[in-house]
């Protein structure tokens, strides 16, 4: 199987570092030209610089926070307004661990905006050019936490109503040839996975490395993933083989949930 994602135009969001940047190179490979939307731009100089050299394929970056949806409505409205994006990933940091009763309003809002409000304003964004071309793919990065609740980790349960939201636009969407998925990756090898844990460690007054490995033993494959394992399902959602997939949930955990 060969995918191939030449002539097409990808916005990858979060793609500086994680498992937005493997899906970022995954999709240079395959032959997509990528757009990366980030929050600091150092690290998306880097990485342009790295898919140029996989493949000139006109690359760009836009510097911007997801938490700040008027900036997201603005650049909806003027940079993407012409470029013609095939393949949409909505991705961004989860929240880091809290006690649910004791989160703050702010915090509240701050993530609705950064993980719906923003998601939404750009699949509205995009949705426009692909009702034209009759073609399209929507691949939200979301997490287990739209399966099973994950404790200390409350402002999560954003990202269910998020993937509730896009199986309804998965059927409205669908006459026109775009399709909408959601990837809920498990524990994976990230620093958004490194900064998770080293709070809890502190909590329980244990070493990370002990955390690190009581998750390794409740996973299946009794080991972390990858950001690459997440990119190619992702590569293989947004090509052509994928075209009968859509409103679908699919887990990348490595065997971690307990529920089917």
């Amino acid at each position: 199987m060969n995918i191939d994602l030449s002539n097409k135009r990808a916005l990858v969001c979060g793609g500086s570092h994680g498992i937005g940047r493997a899906i970022a190179i995954q999709f240079a490979k395959c032959g997509c030209s990528v757009i990366i939307l980030a929050r600091n731009e150092d690290p998306l100089v880097n990485l342009i610089n790295e898919l140029n050299s996989i493949k000139i394929n006109k690359h760009k970056y836009i510097v911007a926070d997801l938490s700040d949806y008027k900036e997201i409505e603005r650049i909806a409205n003027n940079e993407l307004e012409s470029c013609s994006i095939d393949i949409l990933i909505n991705n961004s940091s989860g929240p880091l661990p809290e006690i649910i009763s004791e989160i703050k309003i702010e915090e509240i809002t701050s993530s609705f905006h950064q993980h719906f409000i923003s998601s939404f304003i750009l699949i509205a964004a995009v949705v426009k050019y692909m009702k034209i071309k009759r073609s399209g793919r929507i691949i939200n990065i979301l997490g287990t936490s739209v399966k099973e609740p994950i404790l200390d980790l409350g402002l999560s349960s954003v990202k269910a109503m998020i993937a509730n939201y896009t199986k309804i636009l998965s059927k409205e969407l669908g006459e026109f040839g775009i399709t909408v998925n959601n990837v809920l990756p498990g524990p994976t090898k990230t620093n958004e996975l490194n900064k998770i844990t080293r709070i809890i460690a502190s909590k329980e007054e244990i070493t990370i490395n002990e955390f690190e490995n009581i998750i390794i033993k409740e996973t299946a494959l009794k080991r972390l993933g990858n950001p690459e394992e997440i990119a190619y399902a992702v590569a293989f959602l947004a090509s052509e083989y994928a075209s009968f997939i859509t409103g679908s949930n699919l887990i990348i955990d490595g065997g971690y949930m307990s529920g089917i």
